[in-house]
């Protein structure tokens, strides 16, 4: 990877679009826009105030997002409407349209969660068609059968995977290495992850931001490794704090491909999953990677939903938390 380009970004984040259109703006062509039609009542996520503020926002289908008023139509999205009082908007002249660095990237997102609020909130976030159910694939895990429905995936039958017991770490956090042992064999067996750029394993009670994600993403896409995201002083050094496990492609077929070699080649027991993970990949060969403003994570160094730049925030242990956190994320854009 190109560090300095890579230092770069982190220092200068990209835009979504190349220029903003200002509000009442031409966005510099006139040439084929055209007034901007109002989204339907339930079809966006966008924060419900809008609706009755003095001014509204945007909302772009293409990556689920959300923008306030004054921050003008998104350029380079295909598929945008309006919400609220939005004078003069009008959709952006196709001279204009560009794309966000990472676009391309296909992201598989999975969560494994039980009954209560982090089923209430993963129920949440498929009505919203947001958090992990605005990456370019999902999977829930449950450990019984349940079907899921609403938003744009309509229905979505879980996988279901063993309960094991679950002690305590060496950190005094869940020892939990085995559990995700068993949701991995889910997820190897379900397939998704062979079509994905990145495999993301999200928390239920963590925000994600799939755009954002690719953005931070990008510079590693293609490589052999896993992001580490907190750099708090820690015994074990920086590491890849549970909430957000991104993994590559050709790391996570290192890791099915290794034939459980880790069970009983790695000292796993009194680990948490997340340290289980990182070790393991590492005794397999692969890589690791550093982006440490990827995740808001109380857990790490602290939460902060206003962030235009990081691609997650956690914790939020309900629904109300989940959903308020994820408007203010969005609305800051």
């Amino acid at each position: 990877c190109d560090k300095e380009a890579f230092s770069a970004i982190l220092a200068d984040p990209p835009h979504d679009v190349s220029s903003a259109v200002k509000p009442g703006g031409d966005g510099g062509a006139s040439g084929g826009k055209s007034q901007l039609r109002r989204c339907g009542v339930l079809e966006s996520p966008c924060p419900t105030e809008w609706a009755s503020s003095t001014t509204g926002g945007y909302y772009c289908k293409d990556t689920n997002g959300c923008r306030p008023y004054a921050a003008g139509v998104w350029e380079n999205c295909r598929d945008q409407c309006s919400i609220g009082n939005t004078p003069g908007a009008t959709t952006p002249a196709p001279s204009t349209v560009t794309k966000y660095a990472g676009e391309s990237i296909k992201l598989f997102c999975w969560s494994l969660c039980s009954q209560g609020y982090e089923l209430d909130i993963i129920r949440a976030q498929m009505n919203k068609n947001a958090g992990i159910f605005a990456c370019d694939d999902t999977e829930v895990l449950t450990f019984y059968p349940l079907t899921l429905t609403g938003g744009a995936k309509g229905r979505l039958e879980t996988t279901v995977v063993p309960s094991v017991p679950v002690g305590r770490s060496k950190d005094g956090t869940a020892g939990n290495a085995l559990q995700f042992m068993k949701a991995w064999e889910g997820i190897s067996g379900a397939g998704k992850w062979q079509h994905a750029d990145w495999t993301i394993k999200v928390d239920p009670d963590a925000v994600i931001l799939p755009d954002r994600l690719r953005m931070h993403l990008r510079p590693f896409n293609g490589q052999n490794v896993y992001v580490r995201n907190c750099d708090k002083p820690m015994s074990e050094g920086t590491m890849m704090f549970g909430a957000l496990e991104a993994i590559t492609n050709k790391a996570l077929a290192a890791y099915f491909g290794s034939g459980g070699r880790c069970s009983h080649e790695v000292p796993w027991q009194a680990w948490g999953e997340d340290l289980y993970m990182m070790r393991c990949l590492e005794h397999l060969g692969v890589g690791n990677v550093g982006d440490f403003n990827i995740i808001q994570d109380g857990v790490c160094k602290g939460m902060w939903c206003g962030s235009n730049w990081a691609a997650a925030f956690h914790p939020l242990k309900s629904v109300w938390a989940w959903e308020n956190c994820w408007s203010q994320a969005v609305s800051a854009r």
